[in-house]
């Protein structure tokens, strides 16, 4: 192994990932041609399965680059070995004709969409709720008018200029990229569970409790500005944003909205970012149907079961990435992915099964309906915040016991260490950009 595999920023493996997309657009576009022959799209996954075996066995890949292969590693298994790449696109992306009748052209644009479409943005498996916070449910500051649709019906007010829409993306990349500064510091110079590599179990709840929600926010808002640069990245080259209804369409990458935040299902389901999750559904449908032949029916059985192997998958993807830079296996400088994520959906059937017992304790006694006054209204929102509290106390509690877990083995291996150099925050409020070695603030 390289003495700096551990490093997050590493060179990016330019030649292999370029031969993992020429086999992957091929598998794509290649499997029909115009004489009506048929290609198996497996045979192109072997290339790229022999070129991941190459850079585990080279451990020369850093995080950030190895999370990007798997990512797409997952997608190639989705649409190459299980031949789900026959997903409908909806209009300008269906383009209505045959496989065989389909110019080369149109067949590479199609695989494009269906490789770099990581969350099925207009295809038929597009996760129903990304439809749930479309642009117009966000940041309502530079939007036009409310308007009413033809059913009557009165919706938000939509972004429908290209203009504003990239002012608001750009917005969410200054926003993102102060919260990276704070988390920065926070990882460079506050907390001892960081830049020490010590853990966020062995530096105390305190820190435990602070490491857990920096790490969250600093994942979030890396994800969230990468998502906006290429937004406006699309918009700009035409990409997308030909017509009105794709900047309508550009779903958050991110739902941040406060129901979401009361339980683990909910984050989870809605909340957290979607792009893994069509590989991850459609191997867990698989392997659950296809393979096991498990029941489809909604019991809680079947339910715990389905979230077990769907966070399972998402635990491995994460493992496998990890494993490029750390190497495999298990311990105190291993992954703890393969047990943070099955965890994930214990936690959400604790969070059923509670939830129930409480409705059941808590289940009022039928009474005649007294007429609607100020103070049962208010004595309704009042236990509508009592939820809502004790909802995100849960959710909060639940990642500050079981992120360590995953998190702990990256920091005592280095992989989450500080590599930022400067910093606006500490420019505005100490007139000097330049940060201290780590932990400078605490030993000065």
């Amino acid at each position: 192994m390289a003495s700096n595999s551990y490093l997050v920023w590493q060179p990016f493996p330019y030649i292999p990932f370029a031969l993992f997309l020429v086999s992957f657009i091929s598998g794509l576009t290649l499997t029909t041609t115009n004489r009506g022959h048929y290609i198996r799209p497996s045979l192109f996954f072997l290339p790229i399965l022999w070129l991941t075996y190459c850079i585990i066995r080279d451990a020369e890949a850093g995080y950030i680059s190895s999370s990007l292969w798997i990512t797409f590693f997952g997608r190639a298994s989705e649409l190459l070995l299980l031949t789900t790449s026959g997903s409908g696109f909806r209009e300008s992306v269906n383009t209505g004709e045959d496989d065989k009748n389909m110019s080369l052209g149109a067949r590479i644009e199609r695989a494009c969409h269906l490789i770099f479409n990581l969350r099925g943005i207009g295809q038929e498996n597009e996760p129903s709720s990304l439809r749930a916070h479309r642009l117009h449910d966000s940041i309502n500051i530079i939007h036009s008018k409310p308007h009413t649709t033809e059913s009557g019906t009165t919706r938000p007010a939509k972004c429908t200029n290209s203009r504003r829409f990239i002012l608001l993306q750009l917005a969410r990349v200054a926003v993102s990229l102060l919260l990276l500064d704070f988390v920065n510091l926070h990882l460079r110079l506050w907390n001892p569970g960081f830049y020490q590599r010590l853990g966020l179990v062995a530096v105390g709840w305190r820190w435990r409790i602070a490491g857990t929600l920096t790490f969250a926010v600093g994942a979030a808002s890396a994800l969230e500005c990468g998502h906006s640069i290429i937004g406006v990245i699309c918009f700009v080259v035409g990409v997308w944003g030909k017509r009105k209804k794709d900047i309508e369409e550009w779903p958050l990458l991110f739902d941040v909205r406060v129901e979401n935040v009361m339980s683990l299902r909910a984050f989870w389901g809605r909340g957290w970012h979607h792009l893994i999750r069509l590989p991850i559904s459609a191997h867990t449908k698989f392997v659950s149907q296809t393979v096991f032949r498990l029941p489809t029916d909604r019991s809680f059985l079947s339910s715990s079961i389905y979230f077990l192997l769907v966070f399972t998958f998402s635990g491995l993807l994460h493992y496998v990435s990890e494993s490029m830079c750390l190497g495999f296996g298990f311990g105190p400088r291993r992954s703890g992915s393969l047990l943070f994520f099955p965890l994930q959906a214990v936690g959400i059937a604790i969070e059923h099964v509670a939830t129930n017992l409480i409705s059941i304790v808590l289940q009022p006694q039928p009474q005649p309906q007294p007429k609607s006054t100020s103070t049962s209204s208010m004595r309704r929102r009042w236990h509508r915040l009592v939820a809502n509290v004790l909802g995100a106390a849960w959710v909060f509690g639940w990642f500050v016991l079981t992120l360590p877990i995953w998190v702990d083995p990256l920091l005592k291996t280095g992989v989450m260490e500080s590599r930022g150099e400067w910093s606006f925050i500490m420019w505005v409020v100490n007139g000097t950009a330049a940060l201290p070695p780590s932990g400078g603030m605490e030993t000065n």
